[in-house]
């Protein structure tokens, strides 16, 4: 088993987890903004956040930095169906980087 599969070895459970989470959230007019901390992004954004983490895995193993396009911009989920087609399609991207690794 390579190493980077062996890092990534509970890489399933993990996201199992991560979206039994990211279904317990509501985000309409009165959740979206709030922020658990002053100094937090607000829900909608943290959330999304959260969402796309697992595709920075392909990022993580095939570059030696992170450096982002002067055109990216940050997105947020509209609703709950769409945090999580956001995230099971990052789940997939990831999961392709870990099998190709």
């Amino acid at each position: 088993m390579s190493l980077c599969k062996t890092i990534c070895a509970d890489y399933g459970d993990e996201m199992k987890r991560t979206r039994t989470l990211l279904e317990r959230i509501v985000l309409n007019d009165e959740t979206r903004g709030y922020a658990p901390h002053p100094k937090s992004m607000p829900l909608e954004r943290l959330a999304t956040h959260v969402a796309e983490l697992p595709e920075w895995i392909s990022m993580t193993v095939t570059t030696d930095g992170m450096d982002l396009p002067a055109d990216f911009t940050k997105h947020y989920a509209a609703t709950g169906a769409e945090l999580l087609e956001t995230f099971d399609r990052c789940v997939a991207k990831g999961q392709e980087a870990i099998d190709s690794c």
